[in-house]
């Protein structure tokens, strides 16, 4: 790397984070429950991973709180970590790409294509796995070159270890070891190559194994024995054939567009040869496969999570389409247009890849540096496998693709291109920057607005936290309550406990008041206020409970701990299964409802919460709120459970807040198994907030 290329590598790199600004006291997306745990290792000196984080974290975590003994913890040094990780990755491609033989202007095309891509350079800005995660994969990928090449014990040795690295921040990076050994073994088909193999996928995962152990997740944490279960079951028809279909055309799409400048530029020669010799099979192949992923895909795109059709980052807040909805309506227009031009550049990737593979027709005589790029191929399709079958889908973790494609397509000598293509890319790239730069700094600055007004008013006004639902990240963080069942029509899902204040994006929302907004100063149009929302104050609070034990005289009625409030279903009582007491309810197809209750006088916009215990195999059963015409409002809550007990007994959730314009006075609640299969509820509560 010449000293020129150094000044302006530095200088872009600075430019861009003096313009984003990553000072700040708060969390982005997830990262909330990653700095948990940092700070209670710095704190305590206690490995203690929290409930949210689902990976393994670990490298991330010793990364993070290196630098927060050094300098202090904070939201900000946390992103400065994640800042040095991702200069370094951007540096080792550009390095890497000079290696291979290509020229420096594609060294900075691949360089600009990296750090500029929305999702790196967003994530950049954060503590969230993502970068770490890739940059350990790219240093991983550069050793097992090295390994390929030389063949030395060294190297190898060196790309285990960065393997196990990247394996502790996530676990997909067990891909990494199968897929370099086996190039490894077509390299050289003998009993050292095998048993080399071997060792490095056994070392890598015993250490994951070791991990799971080292925190007590055995069985819970995804790469445990037996967690490779749920994807199997997915690879099953015709659900796989569902997602290779759908989710397939989504992963080519963004990758697709994301690689536009290398696509573009690897594609010339192919347009080129094409004008002479006509060779329609594999353009008409890639063109009918285009066709039928966009019919399959077109409405998944965006997936969301970073890039929310016109602007970056996550917005989980109580009316979070209110901040996209609000945009110009010439973005509607826009992004239609743009995502079938994504679908082209996706034509010319399958094309290339098509000729691509062409090359790899005369092995074994290929050099070593083709059984790199054979374990590059393998590693991508063994990790857009697991894309495609992974029960979460989010636009960030098509990341990783990126550099070990950016690397495959690198030419390994110098070329040149036509002055019109390095317009097309060079426009490309600085449309791709701007928004990158401006869209990432506009989601730090609405975050930034957004907890100094809940700071201020729990600091201030000495509002407690759990009485705000200020959106996931501060929920979380300041760990409000356990996590709510999802609905639409209460509070959000997020770790609210009561939602008195709700902060929001949203000039008006149901059953509150609007007191105060703040504006916030934003680089792209779109809404530039946030509100602080007050619901009517609880004015009194009624708990009914039924153990399902004592009857109502000479009725077919349970007693609850208000009279006026009994349960119906003395018929549904049995005695062989029961939650506690002597008696259960038993509900089958010939009597699939118990447990009626009817609350009156409710009122628009009170609050109720029910809890039932559920003993069976099938979660079909469940709680229903009703108006007496259901018609007029009818809920169902069967998936979201608590406190499960050894015995199989769970505890099934249910929450509400009755509408404005609810056309009653009367609510009706009871339990309901719509299926076949029998189960057993009891220990029936109902909270009843009431409002003025």
């Amino acid at each position: 790397m010449h000293k020129r290329d150094w000044i302006w590598f530095g200088l872009a790199w600075l430019t861009c984070i003096v313009l984003v600004n990553p000072i700040g006291a708060f969390p982005l997306n997830d990262d909330w429950g990653y700095a948990l745990v940092v700070k209670h290792l710095v704190e305590t000196g206690e490995y203690r991973p929290g409930t949210w984080p689902v990976m393994t974290l670990f490298t991330q975590v010793c990364w993070g709180a290196a630098f927060a003994w050094l300098f202090g913890f904070s939201f900000s040094i946390l992103r400065i970590s994640t800042l040095v990780l991702a200069i370094s990755g951007s540096y080792w491609i550009f390095r890497e790409c000079l290696r291979l033989g290509s020229s420096r202007y594609w060294a900075w095309i691949v360089l600009a294509g990296l750090a500029l891509n929305p999702l790196y350079f967003h994530l950049s800005f954060s503590f969230m796995t993502d970068v770490p995660f890739t940059v350990a994969i790219i240093g991983a990928i550069l050793l097992y070159r090295r390994a390929l090449e030389t063949d030395r014990i060294g190297y190898w040795l060196a790309a285990g270890l960065a393997t196990i690295a990247a394996t502790l921040i996530r676990q997909p990076a067990l891909l990494l070891a199968p897929a370099f050994g086996l190039a490894a073994v077509l390299r050289r088909p003998d009993w050292r190559s095998l048993i080399r193999t071997i060792l490095l996928v056994g070392l890598t995962y015993g250490a994951l194994l070791w991990y799971v152990h080292f925190v007590g997740l055995e069985g819970e944490t995804p790469g445990a024995p037996g967690s490779l279960q749920p994807l199997l079951r997915r690879l099953r028809f015709p659900l796989f054939w569902t997602l290779l279909t759908h989710r397939g055309g989504m992963i080519l799409w963004y990758v697709s567009v994301f690689l536009f400048p290398p696509i573009l530029l690897r594609s010339i020669s192919l347009i080129a040869d094409f004008r002479t010799t006509r060779k329609w099979v594999p353009l008409g192949a890639a063109l009918v496969t285009i066709l039928l992923l966009a019919i399959f895909s077109w409405q998944e795109i965006p997936v969301g999570n970073i890039v929310e059709f016109f602007g970056l980052g996550p917005t989980a807040m109580v009316g979070r389409d209110t901040r996209y909805m609000d945009a110009p309506v010439v973005y509607s227009a826009i992004w239609p247009l743009f995502q079938l031009a994504g679908y082209g550049i996706m034509a010319l990737l399958l094309w290339l890849a098509y000729d691509r593979l062409q090359q790899f027709s005369n092995w074994p005589k290929w050099p070593d540096r083709t059984f790199w790029k054979l374990g590059l191929v393998f590693f991508i399709l063994a990790y857009s496998l697991y894309l495609l079958l992974d029960k979460y889908h989010f636009d960030r973790y098509q990341l990783v693709i990126l550099p070990a494609l950016l690397l495959l397509l690198t030419p390994g000598r110098p070329q040149t291109y036509p002055r019109w293509a390095r317009v097309a890319i060079l426009v490309f790239l600085i449309a791709m920057g701007l928004f990158s730069v401006g869209a990432t700094r506009d989601n730090l600055a609405w975050n930034r607005v957004r907890w100094t007004v809940l700071q201020s008013m729990i600091q201030e006004e000495g509002i407690p936290a759990d009485q705000i639902n200020g959106g996931m990240e501060f929920n979380g963080w300041y760990a409000t309550a356990p996590q709510n069942p999802f609905s639409f029509d209460h509070k959000s899902w997020w770790f609210v406990a009561e939602d008195q204040y709700v902060l929001s994006f949203s000039r008006d929302l149901p059953c509150t008041i609007r007191n105060r907004a703040y504006p916030v100063r934003s680089w792209w149009p779109g809404p530039d206020t946030l509100y602080v929302h007050e619901r009517a104050p609880v004015v009194r609070r009624d708990t009914i409970f039924s153990d399902l034990e004592q009857v109502v005289s000479d009725s077919n009625y349970l007693q609850s701990n208000f009279p006026e409030f009994p349960l119906a279903g003395v018929e549904n009582r049995v005695t062989d299964r029961r939650h506690s007491g002597q008696h259960a309810f038993f509900l089958t197809p010939q009597n699939p409802y118990a447990g009626k209750i009817r609350l009156q006088p409710v009122q628009a916009c009170e609050a109720i919460t029910i809890t039932a215990w559920r003993l069976g195999n099938d979660r079909s059963a469940g709680i229903v709120a009703s108006a007496p015409n259901p018609d007029d409002f009818h809920t169902f809550q069967n998936i979201f459970t608590e406190n499960a007990r050894a015995d199989g007994w769970h505890r099934l959730r249910h929450e509400i807040r009755l509408p404005e314009d609810y056309p009653s006075d009367q609510l009706d609640i009871y339990l309901w198994n719509p299926v076949i299969d029998s189960i057993w509820m009891d220990d029936v509560r109902v909270i009843w907030r009431r409002v003025q």
